[in-house]
């Protein structure tokens, strides 16, 4: 059995990741076989502009990264199984999730995938509300 290659892949839908082109320090997907792995979807157009000032209008924007990224791993974001929520906020339930459910909601509706959120984290920069990993499993 010959084992399926790691591709990582930096889709041109998504700004570029840190570090120089020739040497990133890391990749926005990477594919093995039917798996996806997504690093931290940030709340970015591929201008490398913000995108909302609520944790919701930001979500929002890391979802849109999110099904960018998965369309270049060869899937969609109904493929993707779990996520991660990253968030700087420490008040989950009065700050966090009256803004991400709905957008979870929109983005998913009534087949979500696992999910957890971890609030009190320092993210890149303070303006950032939210990041949101993910894993996937391709069908086939």
């Amino acid at each position: 059995m010959t084992e399926e290659p790691r591709i990582c892949l930096n889709p041109a839908t998504l700004s570029p990741p840190t570090g120089s082109p020739a040497s990133p320090f890391y990749s926005w997907v990477v594919r093995r076989g039917p798996m996806v792995f997504l690093a931290g979807m940030s709340p970015y157009a591929q201008d490398k502009t913000l995108v909302g000032t609520t944790i919701g209008e930001q979500a929002r924007q890391c979802f849109r990264n999110m099904a960018a990224a998965m369309a270049a791993a060869g899937g969609s974001i109904a493929d993707v199984c779990s996520i991660t929520i990253h968030v700087q906020a420490t008040e989950l339930q009065r700050d966090v999730y009256p803004e991400v459910n709905p957008v979870c909601h929109e983005v998913f509706g009534m087949a979500p995938p696992a999910r957890v959120v971890i609030g009190g984290i320092a993210l890149p920069r303070p303006s950032e509300l939210v990041m949101i990993s993910a894993t996937a499993v391709l069908p086939g």
